[in-house]
């Protein structure tokens, strides 16, 4: 039953998202992708020490945030 119910809301959410313009899509994509961000510390933290242990002292807390930032919002 659950699996049915689930299958429905995701079914209707997917037909709404179908109807939205382009503009409207990628600018709630990019919403959700920075509430993630502040929704989920630990990878945001996971995500900051990656790019601390991939490029070293290249970029500065700041710049390594408005990254992460731009990474959430594309996903």
């Amino acid at each position: 039953m659950l699996d049915w119910l689930l299958c429905v809301v995701v079914k209707s959410v997917g037909g709404v998202l179908r109807r939205l313009s382009p503009e409207v899509a990628v600018g709630l994509g990019m919403a959700l992708g920075e509430l993630g961000y502040w929704l989920q510390p630990k990878r945001v933290h996971i995500g900051y020490l990656n790019l601390k242990a991939a490029f070293g002292e290249r970029f500065t807390p700041a710049q390594a945030r408005r990254l992460l930032k731009r990474v959430f919002g594309q996903l």
